[in-house]
């Protein structure tokens, strides 16, 4: 499992960098799929799901993420799963990217 920090403030699954999802899927082109407009109706989703887990305990400091990927021209794919340490999604003019993507050698 990977750290995940997400600067995409307008997703729904985003609080504070914390993203509330345990299982992120990264597209082909490295952006990410999980991705989802915040609205008037679920823009404080994410804020209840995140307390409620660090409640009850199943919040971790860390912020471990199940990180699936299909951007096999990434050094960290390994067969749809991201084995990078820790990754960072930032928001780009065309969406929400995976920064963390490096081009194989």
């Amino acid at each position: 499992m990977q750290r995940l920090k997400c600067d995409e403030e307008i997703c729904r699954n985003n609080y504070c960098r914390h993203c509330v999802k345990d299982v992120i899927q990264i597209s082909n082109e490295a952006y990410c799929k999980s991705f989802d407009h915040k609205t008037n109706k679920n823009s404080n989703q994410a804020k209840f799901e995140y307390e409620f887990a660090c409640d009850t305990g199943l919040g971790t400091e860390h912020d471990m993420h199940h990180i699936l990927c299909n951007e096999e021209a990434c050094d960290y794919w390994n067969f749809g799963e991201c084995n990078a340490h820790e990754i960072h999604v930032d928001n780009k003019s065309v969406g929400a990217k995976c920064v963390t993507f490096t081009p194989k050698k």
